[in-house]
């Protein structure tokens, strides 16, 4: 039997099984992501129409909001945070210190990022593989922009590797895309 619609039938070694994520600030690595969710809502209005019973509805203005949960491999990103939270520039924040600045200009200076989740697995059938390692298809790279971080998690447990923060973020792009095998002869 064939379905017109149904190109190419769901099989379980298509599903994508595996994921990281990078966090960048100006292009530099930060933190090693191990997970990531996020959502964007999109405010409805609700619009009344002439002539019809029917009510419609129009899309208004979005709202970003996730999580990030990272592996803390260094203290680059609690230094910006940390830095912020002390009114003191975080562009010059280093181990050593910064250049202090008053606290109302410290809160125009809260630390941007950009949050890239890529999405790849390297048993996909059909994956082709760039020079460098990386892979050519079979991946999705979404990019969140403009991303603040509204919570700072501290501490240790002997049993607890990662740590979590709230996020914010004002613009999303689809950098790569996973494109399905052409569909097989039926």
């Amino acid at each position: 039997m064939s379905y017109g619609w149904l190109q190419n039938p769901y099989e379980a070694d298509r599903n994508i099984h595996g994921r990281w994520g990078r966090v960048f600030l100006g292009g530099e690595w930060m933190a090693q992501a191990t997970e990531v969710s996020y959502s964007v809502e999109i405010e409805k209005g609700e619009v009344r129409r002439s002539g019809t019973r029917w009510n419609d509805n129009k899309s208004g203005s979005f709202t970003g909001t996730g999580t990030l949960t990272y592996d803390k491999v260094n203290s680059f990103l609690e230094a910006l945070i940390i830095a912020h939270l002390n009114g003191v520039d975080p562009a010059g924040a280093t181990a050593a210190g910064g250049t202090n600045v008053s606290p109302r200009a410290a809160r125009r200076t809260l630390p941007v990022f950009e949050v890239q989740v890529v999405l790849e697995d390297p048993a996909q059938p059909g994956a082709t593989w760039n020079q460098d390692g990386s892979m050519a298809t079979g991946q999705e790279t979404v990019t969140l922009h403009n991303v603040k971080f509204w919570n700072l998690e501290g501490g240790y447990g002997t049993d607890q590797i990662s740590r979590s923060v709230e996020l914010t973020f004002s613009g999303i792009t689809l950098d790569t895309m996973i494109v399905d095998p052409p569909s097989p002869q039926i």
